[in-house]
């Protein structure tokens, strides 16, 4: 069994706690939350939602490029735990998540051509592996290599939530599909945060 306490603990999601695994600092465990009786079922269907789409990504020997990488489960004293590639920056820290960014005084003006270019190489990366999610919001995704070499990668949120996987009986349901969740989050973005230009939309998703 694992052991895990709060000197591991670094993130919190809404399913879940995140802690760095004792034994390796490029992996972290992600515990799902306690005390949540009203939303404990909702929160076990949705982890393993996610990590039966993350087995049928491993099948298909995708590249791990732009989402970190899901390997098994683990028994812990706080309960079952999944093991997960740990995001860290080029200094060694862990990654912060695209929304750290965007929050900051000028990072939009100031990083405007690289933050599109690194939107653009996730979208295409999204849909050339076919990876859908179930929802796509900038706190679950991480940016690394600022200021010179951006790179952004998905860490949370990941699979098909329809009932019926309507979307997965064809490629070009599933890339409509994850295009309709692109459009959503890059047209909050534009609500949400000044200075991001009119042609975001286009100049991420039809370049």
């Amino acid at each position: 069994m694992l052991i895990l306490d709060n000197t591991l603990y670094f993130a919190q999601g809404t399913t879940r706690k995140c802690y760095l695994h004792p034994r390796d600092p490029d992996l972290c465990v992600k515990i799902p939350l306690q005390n949540q009786l009203k939303r404990q079922r909702g929160i076990l269907r949705s982890i393993e939602r996610e990590n039966t789409y993350y087995k049928k990504l491993i099948k298909n020997n995708i590249s791990w490029s732009h989402l970190c990488q899901y390997h098994g489960d683990i028994k812990t004293n706080l309960g079952t735990g999944s093991i997960y590639q740990v995001i860290r920056d080029t200094d060694g820290e862990i990654a912060s998540n695209l929304e750290h960014y965007l929050q900051q005084k000028n990072f939009i003006r100031d990083y405007q051509n690289q933050l599109i270019i690194a939107l653009r190489a996730l979208f295409a990366y999204m849909v050339n592996y076919r990876i859908v999610t179930t929802s796509l919001l900038p706190r679950n995704i991480v940016l690394t290599g600022a200021p010179n070499n951006f790179k952004l990668t998905v860490i949370d949120d990941i699979g098909n939530s329809e009932w019926l996987k309507v979307s997965e009986l064809t490629t070009a349901l599933t890339i409509r599909k994850i295009r309709r969740k692109w459009h959503k989050m890059l047209t909050n973005l534009q609500a949400k945060y000044e200075g991001l230009p009119k042609s975001l939309i286009d100049d991420v998703l039809n370049t």
